[in-house]
Parts: C-alpha cells; structure tokens; sequence
C-alpha cells in the first residue's frame, strides 16, 4: 500500500504499523522524533498499535538541539 511520509511516497505491505516508519527511514532510535498521521500526533507509545491505512500521510518531527 502507498502511504507519504514527509510528503514522499513509500510502499508499505498492508498491515503495517507505525513503528515500522522509523526503521523504515534508518533511524536506530526513535528519541527525539514524534509522529503524525493525518495531522493528528500519534503517542509513541501507541505506534506498535497503530496500524497504516492507504494514503496516510506520515509527518515525522525530529527534535534538534541548537542556539
């Protein structure tokens, strides 16, 4: 199935959950990140439950450090 994470399209088997997204994206650790399907944020503690639809769209925040 197509979903968009970040506004790029990405092909995912159906079922899949959102804890799939970073693993998908190569990050080792999911500190620091929050994500959102369809505009609405998903805790990070509900990601392994959250399963994908078609065309969610996936926007995925990464907390940086800077001044």
């Amino acid at each position: 199935m197509e979903v968009f994470i970040n506004q790029q399209s990405y092909l995912l088997p159906e079922n899949s959950k959102l804890a799939a997204v970073p693993d998908l994206l190569g990050i080792l650790s999911p500190q620091g990140i929050a994500l959102a399907v369809n505009n609405q944020v998903i805790p990070k503690d509900s990601w392994s439950g959250f399963e994908l639809q078609k065309n969610d769209h996936i926007l995925l925040i990464r907390a940086t450090q800077g001044g």
